[in-house]
């Protein structure tokens, strides 16, 4: 490989897996989460259309990463809207069981998906952290437990992205498709 050529590899792996192998970081230049009404629920009646037809799998799209300038987690480059949709989705599911008072469910989706947890100190840490103006919301609102002091925390200064990511939540809360009883 020529010098200053940095290798690129390609690799297929689910979402879960994905998140899984974080931390993942979303850089501040990255757009803040902008995903819509629309584009929510595109991907929700998309996933629900998968598992109707019976499908092993769905391809959510690819996600480009590159190794941060700094050392820290890799940045997501391309995906973030979908990979942060995602999470919200997973952090509904374990609402779901959190509300259940499963907490086997709930601590395993929150170590496999959600949390890593340092060894040593034991401190938790987001497996995806969203760029600096929507961390904060994103922290109190969705990686939350049900319940949190600061769980229904109203829109702030960032009124526009925090309003997205409150109707992600509020949609990955109740759709048809989760836990049809």
């Amino acid at each position: 490989m020529a010098p200053g050529v940095k290798k690129i590899g390609i690799e297929l792996v689910g979402v879960g897996e994905a998140l899984a192998r974080g931390p993942w970081k979303i850089p501040a230049y990255q757009r803040s989460y902008a995903w819509e009404h629309e584009h929510i629920t595109k991907l929700f009646n998309d996933l629900d259309d998968a598992m109707a037809r019976g499908e092993d799998e769905y391809f959510l799209g690819s996600i480009v990463i590159k190794q941060s300038s700094d050392g820290s987690a890799p940045e997501i480059v391309d995906g973030q809207q979908r990979l942060a949709t995602s999470t919200i989705l997973l952090a509904a599911i374990r609402d779901f069981f959190a509300n259940k008072n499963d907490v086997s469910r709930v601590e395993g989706l929150e170590k496999d998906y959600l949390f890593s947890t340092d060894f040593r100190t034991q401190d938790k840490s987001p497996r995806l952290t969203l760029n600096g103006s929507d961390q904060s919301y994103f922290m109190d609102t969705v990686l939350e437990r049900p319940g949190g002091a600061k769980r229904n925390r109203a829109p702030g200064k960032n009124k526009g992205s925090e309003e997205n990511l409150k109707l992600a939540r509020e949609l990955a809360a109740n759709p048809h498709f989760l836990f049809d009883s």
